[in-house]
């Protein structure tokens, strides 16, 4: 099931830049960087109430799709966000 890209006025929207731009400079990096580098680049003021739900669920969406497939054929990051283009 594809997703659309989320619009920039909504709080998923905003977080998705953040978080694909996080795993594109971190690629090949250890989990453990990765992960450190997500928490640090959170963009909102307090980890609670939705805001925080949908930074969890953007990262899950980028971030847990790219560790199941530990190294996607052919594209990277760059086809798992064409893949969430549609």
């Amino acid at each position: 099931m594809r997703r659309a890209r989320p619009s920039l006025t909504t709080w998923r929207g905003r977080a998705a830049p953040v978080v694909y731009g996080v795993l594109r400079q971190a690629e090949g990096l250890p989990l453990r960087v990765v992960r450190r580098r997500l928490r640090d680049a959170y963009p909102f003021a307090y980890r609670a109430g939705y805001p925080y739900r949908a930074w969890l669920l953007e990262v899950h969406a980028l971030y847990g799709r790219l560790n199941e497939r530990r190294s996607p054929p052919g594209g990277g990051l760059e086809r798992l966000w064409e893949e969430t283009d549609a």
